[in-house]
């Protein structure tokens, strides 16, 4: 990839991610736009968006918030004893985490 288009990438990342080295993944030594957490959120998200879109097709699909909610809540939970100083978190955690609630 050029580094122009590397740039483009991080610059509108930026906005929804704070990209903090120490909590990002690097594939061939370069850092990915996004931290570990939102790496494995979005990903979660496009397997769950092509999940629902493949699970409609055969039945219908029905949206459960409790389900929403208990994979959410690791998430949660995990980001907020981070922000509160209570301990600090690995990539694994944030990997797992994210792309729960994803």
């Amino acid at each position: 990839m050029s580094n122009d288009l590397i740039d483009l990438l991080f610059f509108l990342n930026s906005f929804f991610c704070h990209q903090n080295p120490s909590r990002s993944l690097f594939i061939a030594g370069l850092q990915l736009p996004l931290c570990s957490r939102c790496t494995a959120l979005n990903l979660g998200f496009a397997v769950g968006y092509t999940w629902i879109f493949y699970s409609v097709k055969r039945r219908r699909f029905y949206y459960n918030f409790n389900l929403t909610l208990a994979l959410i809540s690791p998430l949660a939970i995990d980001g907020l004893t981070q922000f509160l100083g209570f301990r600090e978190s690995t990539n694994d955690i944030r990997i797992l985490t994210g792309a729960l609630a994803g």
